[in-house]
């Protein structure tokens, strides 16, 4: 027994009068319920496990131990309504089955049943709880429905849905001819209500075959009655939902005609909502008017990667046995094989190693250069010091394992103040050690221009003029398919990226990519993997339909986040904010950089991002030290990938200028949203003022 059946029980025997009332609890009255009167009033004052303890005391029972610890008010309510429901009466408990005999599972009485005939059912075994249900009805209480229908079905039921269920109970009918009863039967039980014969509607609704054989000579509307029998009556009108309506409508409970249907929201109300000010919507809105042609020419170029990746997969028969999970070795993972074909294919390359064993871009890029430098060969990086966490990977800054430690040399040529390549530098430090050159797409933390695809294409032009055999890689991180082109379109060895960035279209949970020539990519794949084994090993893990599909949806989701970039650039401009690129400028991968002048613009800027996410949304991004990085980093992103990068983020080292570095948004209007939520907390905490 639990405490809701001590507490029944112990209420039920005070009213009897077979148990004498417990000390401090005074009875008066003669008949029960005159007794319960008495006894609801003395309860005001006494909590339910005192009130249990007390009659224990004076019934001279032993409560288990435990029964009273840690009484909670909300779940003791709930378990009582339950028991209420069930006759108010502990269920006997069952004996258990004898060892090594496993019964049959009783059959549901409720499978098949409609939500609402459930809670019906359960209503109409006690006359309090359909008393309950009127009051919380009529006191249009949708907390002690939900309360309720929880103790009954286990669902929050929607108490307007179950009203106008209940009313039109006659549309469930079979047949036409059976609705016109129905609505017949209701109008005589209208009619008798009306004219006070409560009994007789009564002993219709009971199923009271003289009444219903007298009432279909004797009452007008039934004698508008088809050939109806008994047994139709019986079995469409007696269900225990229309004696509920009729009860209920007793009582004054209004039924809906038609359900209400919530009008719809404004821009402006659904943006007021998620917490974004009309002030700050209107300032974007007029922004947005001069963006219009620029976002037509970035859907212009999503639509041409669109096919070409379309144009890639349905060359190499992409097919649903691609999908395959492998473990173990992954010896002849023929879904692995075909999704690197689709990508040397997609970027115009000889071959491409595609794998999750491949943790982040900073590990491809890792592998690219150790795999093809050995001991001796210079690395040269052209487009100025390296993505912070290349530093160590290359030694820059000291590390174990580095490419110093191994005998690499470096090198660097730095972009000129414009931040285009210095050509003559570049043929100057060729030498005959260089081995590999080294060219940053992207702007990494350095508030510098990205490097377009043009522009690379012409430094290599000059490296391949003096070293014909130099190998040229390019860090594509960020970069793809913003432009129609890629690097390997112009020249470069090898392309690097991650897949949890820009080719994984937000669905690729891990993993990175290099696309190249043959001889480095099977380079490549020994260093990820062993000498001699290459990509004949590496299982998918069950990722390939993530992979497949993420780059299938990437260019589409590139075009959001780059609206989202210039979007960012356009709003922060205006206000008198270093953006780089400018709005106006072309774009050439989906970073905006944003200098914010101070720490807490910084912060501010941020908490915007974050309060914009679908995962997360209600966290604060603070400054934290990071590995690979100098300086405390912030980083916002509420991301269904951890640490995606096409999905909507910003972040950047807590260092003068004090940048912001945003990118990503799995679409447009979610990369919307996150400016807008940047540039209201900007003005609320009074670091710009709106024109």
């Amino acid at each position: 027994m639990e405490l809701c059946d001590y507490y029944l029980k112990y209420m039920n025997a005070l009213c009897e009068g077979t148990l004498a009332a417990p000390e401090g609890i005074a009875l008066s009255g003669e008949t029960p319920e005159e007794r319960a009167m008495s006894l609801q009033a003395a309860l005001k004052n006494v909590s339910v496990p005192d009130f249990v303890r007390r009659c224990a005391r004076a019934a001279g029972d032993a409560l288990p131990d435990g029964l009273l610890d840690g009484f909670h008010e909300e779940d003791f309510a709930r378990a009582l309504f339950a028991r209420m429901a069930l006759g108010g009466a502990p269920q006997p408990e069952e004996p258990p089955a004898p060892a090594g005999e496993a019964d049959e599972p009783a059959p549901d009485p409720d499978a098949g049943k409609h939500a609402f005939e459930v809670f019906c059912d359960c209503l109409m075994l006690d006359e309090n709880l359909i008393a309950y249900l009127i009051d919380v009805l009529k006191a249009n209480d949708r907390a002690g429905f939900y309360k309720l229908s929880q103790v009954t079905t286990h669902l929050d039921l929607d108490p307007d849905e179950f009203l106008y269920w209940l009313a039109h109970r006659e549309d469930y009918a079979e047949t036409d001819e059976e609705r016109a009863c129905a609505v017949i039967l209701d109008a005589c039980l209208d009619r008798l209500r009306a004219e006070g014969q409560m009994d007789v509607a009564a002993a219709l609704l009971s199923g009271d075959r003289m009444t219903f054989d007298a009432l279909r000579c004797e009452a007008p509307e039934l004698r508008q009655l088809p050939v109806a029998t008994y047994v139709w009556f019986e079995k469409n009108y007696l269900d225990r939902d229309y004696p509920l309506r009729f009860v209920l409508r007793c009582n004054g409970v209004q039924f809906p005609e038609t359900l209400k249907k919530e009008p719809d929201m404004t821009a402006a109300e659904i943006y007021k909502a998620l917490g974004v000010s009309g002030e700050v919507l209107a300032y974007g809105e007029n922004i947005l008017e001069t963006l219009r042609p620029r976002f037509a020419e970035i859907d212009a170029r999503a639509e041409i990667n669109q096919a070409k990746v379309l144009a890639a997969m349905q060359k190499n028969r992409v097919n649903a046995t691609h999908f395959a999970a492998s473990t173990g070795y992954g010896y002849d993972d023929e879904g692995r094989d075909n999704l690197e074909r689709v990508y040397a294919d997609a970027f115009h390359t000889e071959a491409a190693l595609v794998r999750p064993q491949i943790t982040c871009g900073t590990h491809a890029l890792a592998v690219a250069l150790s795999a093809n430098l050995l001991p001796g060969d210079e690395l040269l990086a052209i487009s100025g010091k390296p993505y912070d966490t290349l530093e160590e990977v290359i030694g820059i800054r000291p590390s174990p394992c580095s490419l110093a430690e191994y005998g690499v040399s470096y090198r660097q040529v730095d972009l000129l103040d414009d931040g285009s390549f210095d050509l003559p530098a570049i043929r100057a430090a060729i030498s005959a050690k260089t081995k590999l050159i080294h060219i940053q797409r992207s702007k990494g933390y350095q508030p510098r221009p990205t490097l377009s695809v043009a522009q690379i294409g012409e430094a290599i032009a000059v490296c391949r003029a003096v070293k014909p055999d130099v190998t040229i890689m390019v860090d594509n991180c960020y970069g793809e398919f913003v432009e129609t082109v890629e690097p390997s379109d112009v020249g470069a060895d090898m392309i690097v990226g991650s897949l949890i960035k820009n080719p994984g279209g937000g669905l690729a949970p891990i993993g990175g990519y290099i696309a190249g020539t043959q001889k480095c990519v099977d380079r490549c794949a020994y260093r990820l993997s062993a000498p001699g084994l290459g990509q004949e090993v590496g299982a998918n893990l069950g990722l390939m339909p993530s992979l497949y599909q993420g780059f299938f949806l990437a260019p589409n989701v590139v075009s959001g986040a780059v609206k989202g970039a210039v979007f960012t650039a356009a709003v922060y401009e205006s206000l008198g904010f270093r953006v780089v690129p400018a709005a106006s400028e072309e774009r050439h991968d989906i970073i905006q950089c944003v200098e914010l002048k101070s720490p807490e613009g910084m912060l501010a800027f941020c908490k915007g991002i974050q309060s914009a996410a679908p995962v997360d949304s209600y966290v604060d991004p603070v400054p934290g030290d990071m590995p690979g990085y100098d300086s405390q980093v912030i980083m916002a992103a509420g991301a269904f990938v951890q640490g995606s990068s096409i999905e909507l983020s910003a972040d950047g080292p807590i260092r003068p200028p004090y940048a912001v570095y945003y990118q990503g948004g799995l679409t447009w209007y979610h990369a919307k949203l996150g400016v807008l939520l940047s540039l209201q907390k900007m003005l609320d905490a009074g670091l710009v003022t709106l024109p």
